[in-house]
């Protein structure tokens, strides 16, 4: 993003060592317990690229990330797409999940579910605006051709709504319904 012009940035990681953006702030923090400490300031866009599946609190994160997201601003959140029909076969056939098993990282202690996610958005006054998936042709680069062929033909029987190895998740602040009282025109109560 320094890149490309943008230069009020700020990073977070549990490892300051391993931060290498010249032209951005690096506070080291932890997702899972730590208070971040920045008093008022509000941004546009906070991005979680491969995060969440790390932490063993995510609604600690999910708490941060309303706090000190603007009104107007956005979410993106990455994570292992553990929703796609070919995670969910080979779930029914090994008990496994994908990318959360031994073959995946083995930091990855937090697979993320569409329903519970929402629900745990809603809490913190969140919601998600868009989904989409990579690879964006809902392929998978992380697995075995066999298991890749036969998704491909249960393709032809059962609906695979959310493809591909990850899931992309655009996020904002919900907003605020009016209540009944609030609609009326004029009302001096």
């Amino acid at each position: 993003m320094a890149g490309l012009g943008f230069t009020n940035l700020w990073g977070v990681d549990k490892d300051t060592q391993q931060f290498q953006c010249r032209r951005a702030r690096c506070l080291e923090f932890d997702l899972d317990a730590d208070d971040l400490d920045l008093g008022e300031i509000k941004f546009d866009l906070i991005t979680a690229i491969e995060v969440v599946e790390h932490l063993e609190n995510p609604g600690h994160l999910f708490s941060s990330v309303a706090y000190y997201l603007s009104n107007s601003g956005y979410f993106l959140m990455t994570t292992p797409n553990i929703q796609s029909l070919l995670c969910r076969f080979r779930f029914f056939m090994s008990g496994h999940l994908k990318q959360f098993d031994h073959k995946g990282d083995l930091t990855h202690i937090y697979p993320v579910l569409l329903t519970a996610l929402r629900r745990v958005l809603l809490r913190n006054q969140l919601e998600i605006v868009s989904q989409w998936c990579y690879p964006p042709d809902g392929s998978s680069i992380t697995s075995r051709r066999s298991l890749a062929l036969t998704v491909t033909v249960l393709k032809l029987f059962l609906r695979d709504p959310v493809p591909g190895d990850m899931l992309c998740l655009l996020i904002r602040k919900r907003a605020i319904q009016p209540t009944s009282t609030e609609n009326r025109v004029g009302d001096d109560s």
